[in-house]
């Protein structure tokens, strides 16, 4: 597993890379709990979640998360009440319709069939789950600084498979999910697990950190 082992490598500089430069664990934890629609302690997966940053601030806010991880050496850096599990985002060691969301945080461009993933999330997750998706966007032709972000990072970690964003709507509403998305540096999808044999949409939203998400916010 080349990607595993590329992350494995980086292990004992993810926390001071994504938290300590990057300011990524909070700000992202606060963005999913409001796409999540702050549940009362909700069971999460959060698939390719790293050492667990996130998912420790989820549990701050009362959810319960199993961190599924490739790479070892991120997975042995859990936080306590954070369940570590070793396993491959396209072949989920969970059953059917067992977790009321998930959150796939800049992880799907990793993963070698994004489509099998998707297909897994919407298996355990049950009828009216929502999933949280934040990815990065193909970089623009002009845009510069973008393009050298995404050589270096596939310098590190191997291809990346980024997508837009109405690209990756489509996938998710065709593996039974009503998803609605925002831009922004990159940007976010929320989308909700449809009844398994029911045509009907339950309701959907989108959020957004900073300023932008408290005005989408306020006004929705």
């Amino acid at each position: 597993m080349p990607v595993a082992s590329a992350f494995d490598r980086v292990a004992w500089i993810y926390d001071f890379v994504m938290d300590g430069i990057l300011g990524h664990y909070e700000k992202t934890a606060r963005i999913v709990w409001a796409a999540l629609g702050a549940p009362v302690q909700p069971l999460l997966l959060d698939m390719g979640g790293g050492t667990g940053g996130v998912s420790a601030h989820l549990i701050r806010r009362g959810a319960r998360v199993v961190l599924l991880e490739l790479a070892p050496s991120l997975l042995r850096r859990c936080p306590p009440g954070v369940v570590p599990l070793l396993g491959d985002g396209c072949r989920l060691p969970l059953a059917d319709a067992s977790v009321d969301g998930a959150l796939v945080v800049l992880t799907l461009h990793h993963m070698a069939d994004p489509d099998r993933a998707l297909e897994e999330r919407a298996r355990v997750v049950r009828p009216g789950g929502v999933v949280v998706v934040i990815e990065k966007a193909p970089p623009a032709a002009g845009d510069v600084r973008g393009r050298v972000v995404h050589w270096a990072e596939q310098l590190l970690f191997g291809p990346l498979r980024c997508v837009p964003p109405a690209q990756l709507q489509a996938r998710l509403e065709a593996v039974g999910f009503a998803p609605k998305h925002l831009f922004r540096f990159g940007y976010v999808i929320r989308a909700r697990r449809l009844p398994v044999a029911a045509g009907h949409r339950g309701p959907v939203g989108v959020t957004q950190g900073g300023e932008e998400g408290d005005r989408a916010r306020r006004a929705a």
